[in-house]
């Protein structure tokens, strides 16, 4: 009897033992799972952090390209980026390079000679960009870092050997974690005090420079509370169970001796065991915990706690599973038997049941022991969750609420956790910042949606009075303001206000300020102009009236004293020319003397040219008007020209039509003008050419044209011709005399006549020049104005 008691008592021990195993490998498994839960978190964070500066550094890139282009200094970048501490080159080396400490610089030169684009020193982070031929350093301290990590997390920065000493950052404990370590990669592991350390590393972008990141826990806050009260339920109850059965079996065993009267102390024994079980069945019907176990034969459930509490039983009661509707419901009672039968062929069972509006959780394993395993086919607990049920469908109701809210608000809002990893966002969020569902899902940290946000930004700017607030310029052209806030929870709540109107309008009254100003500043400087101008037109003006008297009297000097010797000159030539006292001797002299005469008509006729333009332009010009026949002056005209035509064998004739209307016109004025019309026509026409003057009626007007054979003159020559002293460039090699005057000075006497005039040519073909004459005036003579 005494042997199988202790045989008894071993195979309790065993079974104890195992079970302490399987629960403890539970927990391991559990605190693993968690920690590579905690790693995935390091390294999403690290990497995000490294994506960040990456982009910053194409940020500082661009303005320091932006800047030195447009003549600003690198202080004067270096003050526009709030995150930077300081901008330096590095090569070729700078003056300001000097102003940072000996293990940044040393880092720095390392970098510029192994192209490395971001490192790190123990006081800095720092950031390589390159514009053109030069690289900048830009350097932002380590401690700024310190505010996005935690309490109970280090981060060191390393860059592997030969490479400058690197950083560290954290609390002070992690950090003297990490110098501890020889070598630090992905581990989990627990110091002396039972302090958990989960570490991982992440390179950056294949380069030297590699990021390692620890996190510390307690082992009790790494298990968690509920799990250590699980734990504790499952080891309690099998224990309490074999020991009950090792006291039954004791029981039996001894009543196989005589019957003898029990001892004082077995009595107190028996006592305070049977006290001690019914206050724990007592304390775990008050806590919501049963255990239950179901017989070897699988026909009866035994419940005791809170679940016969449930089922207002006893404790220790027997139910055969064929009654189970009663107590547990029909669907309920079902589902349990269906279950007990899978558990217990697989040795283990897990559910909840609804029983009688009470959520309970079955947990069950099948006995280890060989001894209990012949009498039990399942054991295990119920826990009582339908608080637990109660409170989770009250937090995914009031979730639920939250969202529809979060949805029905059309400004972007999203919210954080405490660690700032998103929990809500509507879709006014998603749509502001083209974010997509592979990134806007719960649990993203809060520096990854950052980072795919600038994505989109063109421009991103603090506010003056709130540090926590900014505005944003998408690159679609929207302005938002990002304001972000914590909540009384702890939460972290993120609301962007579209400002585009108010930014317009802003934009808008700006422009129109500066257009103000500008208008008046034209303004002032307008009416300085105005002022300048006005004292230069007097002074002009007095200059004119001098100037006019001047020219008055030079035409009037040149009138006597260029007119009467020129008319000698004339005269006595013409007299040699026609030999009036006789011959002159040798023929010679006769020709020279023609040369002469030509030569001072030529100069007369220029003179006289002048001096008609000279009197057009001061006004002085008048025309006597009476009716005329056109065709008398043209005709005069034509004969006079006639003689310079044959000289050239160039045929030039008139056409007239009977009926041409007489005009009110000064004949001298129109005969002069057909001269100079058809003596150009005569000027730039080649030998054996044509001329021909075409007298017409045009209703109100009668026509005068002159077309002829000639050179032409080109388009870009045209508009300019009638003004004085102006020839045409393209027929230079013909125009040997003649002043430029002739076109001029018929225009302003058609003018004159309050008619109009046209050039129509083309080169190498031919030019028409036509006057257009009224054919009535007014009764008084026509001055010019």
């Amino acid at each position: 009897m005494s042997t199988s008691l202790s045989r008894l008592s071993f195979l309790t021990g065993v079974f104890l033992t195992i079970q302490i195993g399987i629960l403890g490998l539970k927990g391991w498994d559990d605190i693993k799972r968690e920690s590579e839960l905690q790693q995935a978190r390091l390294q999403t964070n690290m990497q995000s952090m490294l994506d960040r500066y990456d982009l910053q550094r194409d940020i500082i890139g661009d303005a320091l390209t932006v800047g030195l282009n447009s003549g600003s200094s690198v202080l004067e970048v270096e003050s526009q980026i709030s995150s930077v501490q300081r901008i330096f080159r590095i090569s070729p080396e700078g003056s300001r390079a000097s102003l940072t400490d000996e293990q940044t610089l040393e880092t720095a030169r390392w970098m510029s000679e192994n192209g490395v684009a971001i490192a790190a020193s123990p006081s800095n982070l720092l950031i390589m960009s390159t514009v053109g031929r030069t690289e900048f350093i830009s350097t932002i301290p380590l401690h700024q870092l310190a505010s996005d990590l935690p309490q109970n997390e280090a981060m060191r920065f390393s860059m592997g050997q030969g490479a400058p000493q690197g950083g560290s950052v954290g609390s002070q404990d992690v950090i003297g974690w990490l110098d501890r370590q020889d070598v630090l990669q992905d581990l989990t592991s627990f110091d002396r005090y039972w302090v958990r350390h989960t570490s991982t590393c992440v390179a950056h972008n294949g380069g030297p420079l590699q990021v390692c990141q620890v996190q510390t826990e307690p082992w009790f806050t790494a298990l968690g509370t509920g799990a250590i009260l699980l734990y504790s339920l499952l080891f309690l109850s099998p224990t309490l169970a074999v020991l009950s059965l090792l006291g039954a079996a004791r029981s039996r065993l001894g009543g196989a001796k005589p019957a003898a009267k029990p001892s004082k102390k077995q009595k107190e024994t028996d006592a305070g065991f049977a006290e001690a079980s019914e206050g724990l069945t007592r304390l775990a019907a008050n806590v919501g915990v049963g255990s239950w176990k179901i017989d070897r034969n699988i026909q009866s459930l035994t419940v005791s706690g809170a679940l016969a509490k449930s089922l207002n039983l006893e404790p220790g009661s027997d139910i055969p599973l064929n009654a189970l509707e009663p107590y547990f419901g029909a669907q309920s009672a079902r589902k349990f038997v269906n279950a007990v039968a899978k558990g217990a062929v697989e040795g283990t069972l897990k559910g909840t049941l609804n029983i009688r509006g009470r959520h309970f959780e079955f947990r069950a394993l099948r006995p280890q022991s060989r001894a209990v395993a012949d009498q039990i086919a399942l054991e295990g607990i119920a826990i009582d969750v339908s608080d637990r049920r109660l409170l989770e469908e009250r937090m995914r109701a009031s979730e639920m609420r939250l969202r529809n809210a979060f949805e029905g608000f059309s400004m972007p809002i999203a919210l954080w956790d405490d660690r700032k990893r998103l929990m809500f966002w509507n879709p006014a969020f998603a749509k502001a910042f083209a974010l997509d569902d592979e990134v806007l899902r719960p649990g993203v940290s809060h520096d990854i949606i950052n980072v795919e946000i600038s994505r989109a930004v063109r421009f991103d700017r603090a506010t003056e009075d709130v540090g926590e607030e900014r505005e944003v310029l998408m690159r679609d052209g929207r302005w938002f303001h990002l304001a972000e806030r914590e909540t009384s929870g702890g939460l972290m709540l993120t609301i962007a206000s579209d400002i585009s109107k108010l930014k317009n309008q802003q934009d808008e009254h700006l422009r129109n300020e500066k257009k103000l100003k500008r208008l008046i500043s034209e303004l002032e400087r307008s009416e300085g102009r105005a002022r300048e101008f006005t004292r230069k037109y007097a002074e002009e003006k007095t200059k004119a009236e001098h100037a006019s008297q001047a020219k008055g009297s030079f035409l009037a000097n040149m009138s006597h004293e260029l007119r009467t010797p020129l008319n000698a000159i004339n005269g006595f030539s013409e007299m040699l020319v026609k030999e009036i006292f006789g011959p002159l001797g040798d023929e010679r002299y006769k020709s020279y003397a023609q040369d002469i005469l030509l030569s001072g008509q030529h100069l007369l006729d220029m003179i006289n040219d002048i001096l008609d333009m000279a009197k057009i332009e001061s006004g002085k010009m008048t025309i006597n008007t009476k009716p005329i026949d056109p065709v008398e002056p043209v005709d005069a005209a034509i004969r006079m020209i006639r003689r310079k035509a044959d000289e050239k064998n160039i045929k030039l004739e008139l056409v007239h039509a009977d009926d041409v209307h007489d005009i009110e016109a000064d004949h001298r004025a129109v005969r002069q003008m057909v001269l100079n019309l058809v003596s150009n026509a005569i000027k730039f026409t080649h030998d054996n050419g044509q001329i021909t003057v075409t007298v017409k009626n045009e209703k109100e007007f009668i026509s005068i044209s002159v077309k002829d054979s000639g050179v032409g003159i080109s388009k870009d020559d045209l508009p300019r011709l009638a003004n004085p002293f102006e020839q045409a460039e393209s027929n230079q090699d013909m125009n040997h005399n003649g002043t430029g005057l002739g076109l001029a000075l018929t225009r302003s006497l058609v003018e004159l006549h309050g008619g109009r005039f046209a050039i129509d040519s083309e080169l190498n073909v031919g030019t028409t020049v036509t006057l257009y004459l009224p054919v009535q005036q007014p009764d008084e003579d026509i001055e010019a104005a």
